[in-house]
């Protein structure tokens, strides 16, 4: 039997310090008597862990580097970019693909481990110590997957709009089934959440832009969201999903709309006004041209909406009822200078995943005491993906959950009566922010009522007639107070005219910031062609005009407040680039050039981003104002 190499081990635990400082000094001190070196029948060395059941081996006995190859061909690469491997083994999986990433640098591994036992061992062999010494592969620990999105977070960067495969150690595979299957889920998902969002930048944000400044020539005729705030202390909330479970609990919401205040959001304000059941408040955030289709089909024209300029500009000209203005737009910081500008900002509003999330956030600034959930199943209960009267065929087929999308791809998992239903990561995901504000918000009382579905970690269960037993005992008029808290929300003095001059304001600062934006791109190209044409390095690399731009850019609006997120965003996507440059160019001239590429592409993309909102405010200002002739 062999013992740890405590040398390597060091020089390894050296080497990982520098990503897991914490856990690197913790390996030290980590010891499993169950597990030991053991020898495989072709002589190389193996991993085993002595358990009830008998000896566990983490690689074939015969031969663990020949699984490792065959693992290899199993994964039929092809355009793959990166290899997530949940489990390090001891470094056979590595030798097995080692060939195909060192035909391309931007290919690259990642290990991914929760056992630190296990990590000790492996840092003391030679083949993992490779592995730790190679640029193009990652070890990353996690404890669990509720805490590995700081662990996780970086690598989505790094690897962003890039193709992937997850798989793993082919022990783990079949020992930790479940873990294996949760921690792919959870990176793909995570992952086509980020690549959406970048995607959406780097298309110059134009769905979320078409819709934001559609709405903002609109705020004036909005009421102030936020002025309800704090005026329903200790009233219940109700927040209804669009889940099937709703179908059960509609004839007992009907009896309580003068016992608690009801939001339905999105497709469950259609589940809810086909029955003829209008909530005291609509929630409306959702940027997607379904939520036009949704609008037009239901019959709560009238409900008073709580809105975020994100919303399809298309819907939101269907609602009829009072708009109920709430500053802010997750993922953009345009929102808070005119909500600066126009007196309308405000404290952070979390949207979490959607719009009941949105709807708790809300409920309980305004007061709400105890917040009632129900119809979030998150889950396809009884093989059902809505409740009635949201779409026509509501049941989903078995085909549905063995699709080749793997973030479409349903898995098992317990309800909350324990019985196997199926679910989606991302509706995990939307269970799990739920748990985690009820934790931080332990002076609210959050219940799940849904009476099915996923269930909420920490969130007591219970029927919606017993919370109706035990929380909403007594009758208010409701209606009239709402209305009455509505008319005390008017916009603070804000006209039309104003939004007119403030957007047109905005407009000029991006147009100046584009004007920018042309000197500092001639001023890298002169640069450049200096460089590669005299092959030396002048003293002075930008000229005073480019750097009175460059600190001109920076004081402007449009770019403090919207360039600036595009300018963050491009540069981190540049930055893998930017580091072969400094790793790979041992000639300045060229590292210069090579550089001066780079910031041309990204001064580039922020002009592009500059005109592609010009463009888009001169068009939503011309049909805000024939709407005006019009009316």
């Amino acid at each position: 039997m062999q013992s740890i190499n405590l040398e390597r081990l060091q020089e390894s635990i050296e080497i990982w310090m520098q990503s897991f400082p914490k856990e690197a000094i913790l390996l030290h001190g980590v010891e499993d008597s169950r597990l030991q070196f053991v020898f495989a029948e072709d002589g190389s060395l193996n991993l085993m862990r002595k358990t009830k059941e008998g000896e566990s081996y983490f690689h074939n006995q015969k031969s663990p580097l020949n699984e490792a190859l065959e693992w290899a061909y199993s994964l039929k690469l092809t355009n793959e970019t990166v290899v997530y491997i949940y489990g390090i083994g001891l470094g056979y999986y590595y030798e097995a693909l080692h060939d195909w990433l060192k035909e391309d640098p931007e290919r690259a591994i990642v290990f991914m481990e929760d056992d630190l036992s296990v990590l000790k061992m492996a840092f003391s062999t030679s083949e993992v110590q490779k592995i730790l010494k190679d640029d193009q592969v990652r070890v990353i620990y996690f404890q669990n997957l509720a805490d590995a999105d700081e662990a996780f977070d970086p690598l989505y960067w790094d690897f962003v709009m890039t193709q992937m495969s997850v798989s793993a150690l082919q022990y783990y595979a079949n020992e930790r089934r479940d873990q294996f299957v949760e921690l792919k889920q959870k990176i793909v998902y995570d992952a086509s959440i980020r690549n959406g969002l970048v995607e959406e930048y780097l298309k110059h944000g134009i769905s979320f832009f078409r819709n934001y400044y559609q709405n903002l020539l609109l705020v004036s005729e909005s009421w102030k969201g936020d002025e309800l705030f704090g005026k329903f202390h200790g009233i219940p909330a109700i927040i209804c999903g669009a889940g099937p479970s709703l179908d059960k609990n509609v004839e007992e919401l009907r009896n309580l709309l003068d016992r608690a205040l009801v939001f339905g959001g999105g497709s469950a304000m259609n589940a809810l006004s086909s029955r003829g059941i209008l909530p005291h408040f609509g929630i409306g955030i959702d940027p997607n041209p379904t939520q036009q289709f949704r609008l037009s089909t239901n019959k709560a024209y009238e409900v008073p909406l709580f809105y975020r300029n994100r919303m399809h500009h298309e819907a939101f000209k269907l609602v009829h009822g009072p708009r109920l203005y709430i500053y802010g737009a997750g993922g953009y910081d345009i929102a808070d200078w005119f909500d600066e500008r126009f007196g309308l900002q405000g404290e952070w509003i979390d949207e979490g995943h959607n719009v009941v999330n949105f709807g708790i956030e809300l409920a309980i600034r305004m007061g709400c005491n105890p917040i009632i959930l129900t119809g979030v199943d998150l889950a396809y209960t009884g093989m059902l993906a809505y409740a009635k009267g949201v779409v026509d065929e509501t049941a989903i087929e078995e085909e549905v959950l063995k699709t080749d999308d793997f973030d479409t791809t349903a898995m098992l998992k317990k309800d909350i009566y324990g019985e196997p239903i199926y679910t989606l990561w991302k509706w995990i995901a939307e269970s799990n922010w739920i748990g985690d504000f009820a934790k931080e918000h332990r002076s609210t009382e959050i219940v799940n009522c849904t009476e099915g579905g996923l269930g909420m970690p920490g969130v007591r269960n219970m029927t919606l007639k017993d919370a109706k037993e035990r929380y909403m005992k007594r009758r208010f008029d409701l209606k009239s107070w709402v209305r009455g808290e509505i008319l005390s929300a008017a916009m603070p003095g804000l006209t039309q005219e104003r939004v007119f001059e403030e957007v047109e304001f905005f407009k000029e600062s991006l147009i100046r910031s584009r004007d920018h934006l042309d000197v500092l791109i001639e001023d890298s190209k002169d640069l450049k062609k200096k460089v590669e044409n005299e092959e030396r390095i002048p003293q002075i690399l930008q000229s005073g005009l480019a750097a009175l731009s460059e600190l001109e850019l920076s004081e402007e609006p449009g770019y403090e407040y919207l360039l600036d997120l595009f300018n963050n965003i491009y540069s981190r996507i540049l930055n893998k680039e930017l580091h072969r440059i400094k790793t790979d160019s041992e000639d300045p001239c060229k590292m210069v050039v090579l550089k001066s590429t780079l910031n041309i592409k990204r001064l580039q993309f922020l002009k592009e981003v500059a005109e592609v909102n010009i463009q888009i405010i001169d068009f939503a200002v011309q049909e805000r104002k024939k709407s005006l002739v019009g009316a």
